[in-house]
């Protein structure tokens, strides 16, 4: 059954060829180009559509030669007129079309959140000064304020919000309900500690508890009145003048009490004077109910800032019969109108032969 073939090159002439010369060379009338003849496709094509030659035998469509018979020659095409770019639009044709302005993606309640966390570190830290309590709770109150807005607002991470919120409102409530808490007591600093009434008290050395003062274990507890804190350090028997070149004086022995003073307080410093000295050498000491002469001794004023504490020591004659000792201290000498009273039991004594 014979095909159709077409020149590969040109695309122009098409031949009617029995099968049997497929995969030969033919001559393209068109071109003058050898291809190979083969069908089109798989399928061969019906050949109704094209002429029928005359042929007596197939074997003489082809030679042998490359000679062929042409079916049809298909016109070329021309080609096809380019289009015209497309024309530019005008600008007045244009219509501009402007969008609103994108709101801005803003953290502020976040910043809130943070913010009152951190005020909430800033008014604990205040309590620890003077006017701490006056300054903590406007930050507690603004911290507060500033929590709950952003509590309000956050998308993300809102426990932030929260723990700003409680952390500010126990701390104000604690500036005015309950300021012990915190160590406060008014407002602002006394400058004067003995201008509101207070009671002496002794406080346990061990426990911390603290009771009225009246005469106070030494080896036992401290006095305390305000920001006054006094304690018996120690209490030896000792020569009076280890170098003395007199072997009489070397021999002198003399009994020295040493009374830290120690500044508690957060506001003043005490004006420390000498009870060594007049008008604050009203210093008392018995032994078995007889009193003790104190000796005199040179000594300076010495502040006690807050925080600070200051050793004296009181030298007084040894009595005869060294027993437990009562001491009592006059309070003008740090500007006190109470008096510690110290019991000073016979085994603190060092010395003691």
């Amino acid at each position: 059954m014979p095909f159709i073939a077409t020149c590969t090159y040109c695309r122009a002439s098409k031949f009617r060829v029995p099968y049997k010369k497929r995969g030969t060379f033919a001559t393209c009338p068109k071109c003058a180009r050898e291809f190979l003849l083969a069908p089109e496709s798989g399928v061969d094509v019906p050949l109704m559509n094209y002429k029928e030659l005359p042929f007596e035998d197939e074997d003489d469509v082809f030679d042998g030669e490359g000679s062929s018979e042409l079916v049809e020659t298909i016109p070329e095409h021309e080609p096809l007129p380019e289009a015209p770019p497309p024309a530019a639009p005008s600008i007045e044709s244009v219509a501009v079309v402007v969008s609103p302005p994108r709101p801005a993606t803003t953290d502020l309640p976040l910043r809130f959140a943070l913010v009152a966390v951190a005020g909430f570190g800033l008014a604990v830290l205040a309590t620890q000064f003077p006017y701490g309590r006056l300054v903590a709770a406007p930050l507690a109150l603004g911290g507060l304020v500033l929590a709950a807005l952003g509590w309000l607002g956050l998308e993300k991470y809102p426990w932030l919000g929260a723990a700003g919120t409680a952390l500010n409102a126990l701390l104000l409530a604690a500036l005015l309900a309950f300021p012990s808490w915190l160590g406060l007591a008014g407002w602002t600093p006394e400058d004067d500690p003995q201008a509101v009434p207070k009671r002496a008290l002794a406080i346990s050395k061990e426990s911390g508890a603290a009771r009225p003062a009246e005469w106070i274990d030494a080896t036992t507890a401290v006095w305390e009145y305000g920001d006054v804190r006094i304690a018996i350090a120690g209490a030896k028997v000792e020569v009076a003048d280890p170098a003395a070149k007199s072997i009489e004086k070397r021999k002198e022995r003399v009994l020295r009490i040493v009374v830290k003073v120690e500044n508690v307080g957060v506001a003043r410093a005490i004006p420390l004077g000498g009870w060594n000295e007049p008008p604050d050498r009203d210093v008392k000491l018995t032994a078995g109910g007889a009193p003790v002469a104190i000796r005199p001794a040179a000594e300076e004023r010495h502040p006690v800032y807050p925080g600070k504490s200051h050793d004296v020591t009181l030298t007084f004659a040894v009595p005869e019969k060294l027993d437990d000792l009562r001491l009592e201290l006059p309070g003008a000498a740090f500007g006190s109108v109470e008096s510690p009273r110290f019991q000073i039991p016979r085994a603190m004594i060092v010395g003691v032969r």
